[in-house]
């Protein structure tokens, strides 16, 4: 199968995109930073750079795949004001799954952290009332 795996020079995305080869797939690994690497080695994933916040790259990142990851955001928001987070974050994602679901992509996992319901805003702590949180959570 072949699959698109966004955020793939970081931890998770790594971890995702080795998991994925170790198991046959091929990948096309993405990511907004540059590779270390000049040309991937036998068994290693295709690797192009993209902009998921241009509607064009997520096009063109999904075009003939079957599956996508998708574990880019922005690695440590607190350096950044939550326009910025959202702006980045909710534009790759938004431009991800609409290139998505107008090519066809059956399959689309979003991998998200414990930033997402606000841990990175001092000025107002997110403390939980259970774990994990669900959509029930006020």
């Amino acid at each position: 199968m072949k699959v698109v795996v966004t955020g793939a020079l970081g931890k998770v995305g790594s971890a995702t995109v080795r998991a994925l080869l170790d198991r046959g797939h091929e990948v096309v690994a993405t990511d907004l930073a540059r590779p270390v690497f000049e040309a991937p080695e036998p068994g290693e994933p295709a690797y192009t750079q993209a902009d998921l916040t241009d509607a064009g790259d997520a096009y063109e990142l999904c075009h003939g795949a079957e599956a996508v990851v998708h574990a880019a955001a922005i690695p440590e928001p607190t350096h950044n004001t939550p326009e910025v987070v959202f702006h980045n974050n909710l534009m790759a994602t938004f431009n991800l799954i609409q290139a998505a679901v107008r090519l066809g992509v059956s399959r689309f996992v979003n991998i998200s952290s414990e930033t997402v319901p606000g841990f990175f805003f001092p000025e107002r702590p997110f403390i939980a009332d259970y774990a994990p949180v669900d959509e029930e959570h006020p």
